[in-house]
């Protein structure tokens, strides 16, 4: 969580952040007293919520990237850009977390 510096040196930890989160709250579904749980719900209710702020956070990073590549791809920015030696920059992207999915069992 303390990892600074561009997109591509933190990627790998925010996909470390999210593998961890997932297999929490794949472990809680073994444990139904665990889920029913008033402290645990409100855990997995954060934790959702900060994900969500992480994404918005994300969109709104790569959306200022796509604006900037653009502008130092255009005329008459591009003259400038290329005299102050801009580059283009990448988008922040997490890799997709590939796996099993937690088996589910509906009891009757």
């Amino acid at each position: 969580m303390s990892v600074r510096g561009s997109a591509a040196t933190q990627s790998p930890a925010e996909h470390n952040l999210v593998d961890g989160m997932r297999q929490l709250l794949a472990i809680s579904e073994a444990y139904p007293q665990l889920r029913a749980s008033y402290h645990f719900m409100q855990l997995q209710e954060e934790l959702v919520t900060t994900e969500n702020r992480i994404q918005a956070a994300r969109r709104f990073y790569n959306g200022n990237v796509r604006d900037y590549n653009r502008r130092i791809d255009s005329f008459p920015s591009l003259v400038i850009a290329r005299l102050a030696h801009f580059s283009r920059v990448e988008y922040f992207e997490v890799e997709p977390i590939v796996g099993e999915a937690p088996a589910v069992a509906f009891n009757h």
